[in-house]
């Protein structure tokens, strides 16, 4: 990562990165690297000031996400596995939401992704996401929403809306399904 803003799991901040072409492999050697973020998703609970505000984040599934709303709607959440635009699908952003607010929570994750469903990128972070780890951008409006702070709400939340092309609306309306959906099994 070359922004603390997209740090995540198991990724490093660099400066700037080599040229490198097209299937070359990189080898990352870890020695003496600093450690700026702690991926490792808290427990927590959101404000219920923000219930109304976060139950609108469920519109984003508008639009150019309108295909993963029949699903969502039967709560057929294996469905959204590799579903969608996006180099990480719309539906395995959503899904990485949902289960980022349900383990917050305390709460089980309602779903299971088998291996070979969907890109290797969404994969991994679906992996991440159900191991406990979560992305700068996410833990921070998690942090916010437990708060009274509308700025660091409104900021935050803008932030991951403009995350990608797809990205953050469809985390977002996960996080929403998570936080303000009548049930969620």
């Amino acid at each position: 990562m070359t922004s603390a803003e997209d740090m995540g799991p198991r990724t490093f901040l660099v400066k700037t990165l080599p040229n490198f072409r097209g299937g070359e492999n990189v080898i990352v050697v870890p020695e003496g690297v600093q450690v700026i973020y702690d991926p490792a998703l808290p427990a927590g609970k959101m404000n219920p000031r923000w219930r109304g505000l976060v139950g609108e984040w469920r519109d984003f599934l508008a639009d150019e996400l309108e295909d993963l709303q029949e699903p969502v709607i039967r709560r057929a959440w294996d469905e959204l596995i590799g579903r969608g635009p996006g180099s990480t699908p719309a539906g395995d952003d959503f899904l990485s939401g949902l289960a980022s607010g349900m383990i917050w929570q305390g709460k089980a994750v309602p779903f299971h992704p088998v291996p070979g469903q969907t890109t290797w990128l969404s994969e991994e972070m679906l992996r991440d996401t159900l191991a406990g780890g979560i992305w700068f951008r996410a833990k921070r409006l998690l942090g916010a929403l437990a708060s009274e702070d509308p700025v660091a709400v409104t900021g935050s939340a803008g932030s991951i809306a403009d995350w990608g092309h797809t990205s953050g609306r469809a985390w977002l309306a996960g996080l929403s399904e998570a936080l303000c959906g009548e049930r969620t099994g």
